[in-house]
């Protein structure tokens, strides 16, 4: 079994190896914290690698991420039909424009890291059902909503990756730093407080949670939050409408 210093460099090594995933390297930080018995370290990898949906814990900022909102609209009464649209959000209140443009991922990192090499366009659409309040506030009453979604360009989901990864170099580097000795009771103070710092840092996000789940013919997405809540589903029978 490796000891503490051994784990914190070979987590260095796989951290800074691209090619390695990210949920390996978190597996090695979840071993190092039983060694450490750091309860705060350990729940950390746990909810990256686990995800944050049910834990009862706000999603850090650095998983937020941009979404473009898109509607299909038919006129009422010229039946004129207007797919693939942009959404008006520029007439929405902040709040309200916010959750449509944003939000916070809240899956487990093998999911992020699977999703953002599973399409071909470099983009995921999520099903996301506008109500009536926010349609008639964005759009002319002559107007109808047929079908919402979001579009999250798979860039998006990277750099959430790219940022964990970051947070756990700089935890490793900072433990690396205290010594041989990381696992003596002496040093237990030192550990918690170096943990403390780097995970201190750490913004969470005051959004919905967005958990996606991503296969060859379906995607699901739930969100929840203030602002809003969505349990949809799409595939090759199933069709949102507004």
């Amino acid at each position: 079994m490796m000891t503490a210093p051994e784990l914190i460099s070979a987590a260095i090594d796989d951290a800074l190896q691209p090619a390695t995933r990210l949920t390996d390297v978190l597996l090695k930080v979840k071993a190092l914290a039983y060694l450490l018995k750091d309860e705060r370290l350990k729940e950390w990898a746990n909810l990256e690698i686990g995800g944050y949906q049910g834990s009862g814990q706000k999603v850090p900022a650095y998983r937020k991420v941009g979404v473009v909102p898109k509607v299909h609209l038919i006129h009422k009464f010229t039946g004129q039909q207007l797919p693939n649209q942009s959404m008006a959000v520029e007439y929405l209140e902040e709040d309200l424009k916010s959750a449509l443009v944003s939000k916070y991922v809240g899956n487990g990192v093998a999911e992020i890291e699977h999703m953002a090499t599973q399409t071909t366009d470099g983009t995921i659409d999520l099903p996301h059902p506008i109500n009536a309040v926010v349609a008639q506030k964005a759009y002319h009453e002559d107007w109808h909503i047929h079908r919402s979604w979001q579009v999250i360009p798979t860039n998006q989901l990277v750099g959430v990756v790219t940022s964990i990864r970051s947070k756990v170099v700089d935890l490793l580097f900072e433990l690396q730093d205290l010594g041989n000795d990381i696992t003596l009771r002496s040093f237990q103070v030192k550990v918690q407080e170096t943990v403390s710092k780097v995970l201190h840092s750490i913004q969470v996000g005051e959004g919905g949670i967005l958990n996606i789940s991503h296969g060859a013919n379906s995607v699901q997405a739930t969100n929840t939050g203030q602002d809003s809540s969505l349990n949809a589903a799409t595939g090759k029978s199933v069709h949102q409408s507004g």
